[in-house]
């Protein structure tokens, strides 16, 4: 907090947009988490009910006897009495213990509260305006955060279908290795999110998740381009390699690419590069028949760079096509 007093609202760094749920969802538990405010967010820590403060009781009030009381009316008085006190601080400490508990439970509450306040104002700062006001009437940030699950969460056979049909398509085209690891790696991450969830600790989930992996190292080897061909044809025959080790490899291998003048440049790249303009420079042009055309040699230049030439604008024959040439010399 600033001495202002204004609290900075740390929103995460991946905003939703309204199609990007799935990685939004990955990046904000993470995020809630690291502000210990997921427990809120989720509604695994729900609202604790709000605490009663407890009546204080009522002092007894001291009997009041005639003048001329006798000492039994006396003596009786005094035992009532006794016995009112005694119930008094009887009460008194049951009270005591009741206002400390009502305390405990008023800051657990009140720190619920606030904890439901920050996740709100984080939620809402890592949204676009126009989906934040779909939710920002909901009571709890527990309550907008199942509405955003409920409304964007992708999920159906179409889904998972379409995900497919971008594996198999993905090639690394003009990407350099980490950015199309990259690409593979949330076209994974969104197909994961779609299959059952399972343990993950038992020998069968283990094996699975390991022929998962080997299955992946393979369909990314071979979307590789053409000139990756010899260090992936070592890696498939090296067996089972984990994914590191790919990379590793292959950014070792692109570096002795670049260094040597064989990499691809990719067209993106390539497009970036300012080129200076290009100067053309007509050869000299031999004599002309007295019977020829008197075209200047810019028109030579014009019909071997620029599609289609354009007639002569001077006296003479005009030269169309370009198939025509110059008169030999006599």
């Amino acid at each position: 907090m600033s001495s202002s007093g204004y609290v900075a609202v740390p929103r995460c760094s991946v905003i939703f947009d309204g199609t990007n749920y799935t990685e939004f969802a990955g990046f904000m538990r993470i995020h809630m988490r690291g502000l210990l405010l997921w427990g809120v967010l989720s509604g695994e820590v729900p609202c604790p009910p709000c605490p009663v403060a407890s009546v204080a009781p009522t002092p007894p009030a001291p009997p009041v006897l005639a003048a001329d009381a006798s000492q039994a009316d006396r003596d009786t008085a005094k035992a009532l009495d006794d016995a009112a006190v005694d119930a008094y601080d009887q009460q008194m400490s049951a009270y005591s213990d009741a206002l400390s508990a009502y305390r405990d439970d008023l800051s657990a509450y009140t720190q619920w509260c606030n904890d439901d306040a920050r996740a709100a104002a984080v939620l809402t700062a890592s949204v676009l305006p126009q989906f934040a006001s779909e939710f920002m009437g909901l009571g709890t940030v527990a309550v907008m955060w199942s509405y955003l699950c409920q409304r964007y969460q992708p999920s159906g056979d179409a889904l998972y279908l379409s995900v497919v049909r971008q594996k198999h398509a993905l090639q690394q085209g003009d990407s350099f290795v980490d950015e199309f690891y990259s690409q593979c790696s949330a076209i994974w991450r969104q197909l994961d999110s779609l299959r059952t969830v399972v343990c993950g600790t038992c020998r069968c989930c283990q094996t699975t998740w390991s022929d998962l992996e080997f299955q992946r190292v393979h369909e990314f080897l071979s979307h590789l381009r053409s000139e990756f061909e010899p260090r992936r044809a070592h890696l498939l025959a090296c067996g089972r390699v984990p994914i590191s080790e790919v990379l590793a490899e292959l950014r070792a291998e692109e570096t002795r690419l670049r260094s040597a003048g064989l990499l691809v440049v990719p067209s993106v790249l390539a497009a970036r590069v300012p080129m200076p303009p290009a100067r053309l420079t007509a050869p000299p042009l031999p004599p002309l028949a007295s019977s020829g055309s008197s075209s200047t040699g810019s028109a030579a230049v014009i019909a071997a760079t620029s599609p289609p030439p354009q007639a002569s604008t001077q006296s003479g024959s005009s030269h169309q096509g370009f198939g025509w040439c110059w008169p030999p010399v006599p």
